[in-house]
């Protein structure tokens, strides 16, 4: 119990401390992801619940995104796909020194958006992001 409030825990330091190789990577037009194009709260949950911020907008028609962590830092996603109804934000942070691939999975659930949030292919923590007011 106490190792995944850890890894909670070193996840939400993962959005904080990024290790950002150069300007993000949008492969996925505007158009097909009309429904993420918003600035999102993302509640975390698990054993060290946390709330990230992913702001996904429209960059000269195509998708972009900044994952800001709770400390404030802003990321820029390196990568953005779609896959079937799902948009697939990953990014590279450092982690006690390490590189750990995050992947933060999307999918429309109703007015919010249901997420997965994939940290190194070691823990997945489910979540809920809601559009911010």
């Amino acid at each position: 119990m106490r190792s995944i409030a850890r890894i909670a825990l070193l996840l939400a330091v993962a959005a904080l401390t990024p290790l950002v190789t150069g300007e993000a990577a949008a492969q996925v037009p505007a158009a097909e992801a009309a429904a993420f194009i918003a600035d999102w709260d993302l509640a975390l949950q698990g054993d060290a619940p946390a709330t990230i911020r992913v702001n996904i907008t429209d960059a000269d028609g195509q998708v972009a995104a900044v994952v800001t962590g709770i400390e404030g830092r802003e990321t820029p996603v390196e990568t953005i796909t779609k896959s079937d109804e799902n948009l697939v934000l990953s990014y590279t942070a450092s982690i006690q020194g390490q590189e750990a691939p995050i992947e933060i999975t999307l999918t429309p659930d109703g007015e919010n958006l249901s997420a997965s949030l994939d940290l190194a292919g070691m823990m997945t923590i489910p979540g809920t992001a809601t559009k911010r007011q």
